[in-house]
């Protein structure tokens, strides 16, 4: 595996899935696209440049033709995704149906190549996810242009339900040395079964004011990998904090004690 295979590979199992609001970036253009796009919800975006590539909104330079780094995108995405078994073609779209069920598209717009991978809407793949628009889609240097952190989101079926920060050094090395946002230790738990983050970490997030932010984020995290490691976090938190500072903490953790799929 070269080195561009290895961070495309890397990079997906990051899972720094990609949200796009409804009345944003592919959902306006272009025009052929976005019938496509109300059956699918996109859960990898790999960007292909003239001189760079990009996955999930992370980007590295590289000289290679568009060909030769599209070809390896697709070799990386049927080695982790599975292999067409069906194809459709319009202008410059490309639609597999993939024999796990998923779906992958490539479309050709303004010099870029996307390779996408989607499920579909029904069921709705409820995830932490970066809020993704369109410079974060198109222009790699312009990924951090409002500031430090990421804003990212709990994206449910009902839309998005909170909002939280990641930090600019976890998202582009996401190790638990890294992490010092809340938001850092949710995409830790999507990410990794088995982790340990030092020191404690403030709860902070925004929510929908009809929404029970907590059982959002809790119905999330149950699927997640490494939900284990985010209790004992929690657990460790209530240790470290005064009783008076541990309010957020223990409304989460009641809210992952609930019975699987409750969401308030």
């Amino acid at each position: 595996m070269d080195d561009l295979s290895r961070f495309i590979f890397w990079r997906i199992k990051c899972r720094f899935h990609p949200y796009i609001l409804p009345e944003t970036g592919w959902r306006l253009y272009p025009t052929h696209v976005a019938s496509l796009l109300e059956s699918l919800e996109p859960l990898h975006i790999i960007a292909i440049g003239p001189t760079w590539l990009g996955v999930d909104g992370a980007f590295i330079d590289h000289p290679g033709s568009h060909g030769e780094k599209l070809d390896l995108a697709v070799e990386v995405a049927d080695a982790l995704f599975g292999e067409a078994k069906s194809r459709t073609e319009t202008k410059n779209l490309e639609v597999f149906k993939l024999n796990t069920g998923l779906t992958r598209f490539h479309l050709y717009d303004e010099g870029v190549w996307y390779v996408v991978i989607c499920a579909d809407v029904r069921p709705y793949p409820s995830r932490f996810a970066y809020l993704a628009n369109q410079y974060r889609l198109y222009t790699p240097q312009m990924f951090w242009i409002d500031g430090a952190e990421l804003y990212c989101v709990v994206a449910t079926a009902d839309g998005v339900k909170a909002g939280f920060y990641v930090s600019r050094k976890f998202f582009q090395d996401p190790k638990p040395e890294n992490a010092t946002l809340f938001g850092d230790l949710l995409f830790l738990a999507q990410a990794e079964s088995d982790w340990s983050v030092e020191g404690q970490v403030d709860v902070v997030c925004t929510y929908n004011f009809i929404a029970d932010w907590a059982a959002y984020i809790a119905y999330v995290l149950r699927q997640c990998r490494g939900l284990r490691s985010f209790i004992r976090h929690a657990y460790k938190e209530l240790l470290l904090r005064e009783p008076n500072e541990c309010s957020a903490w223990r409304t989460l953790l009641t809210a992952l004690e609930r019975r699987d799929g409750e969401q308030g």
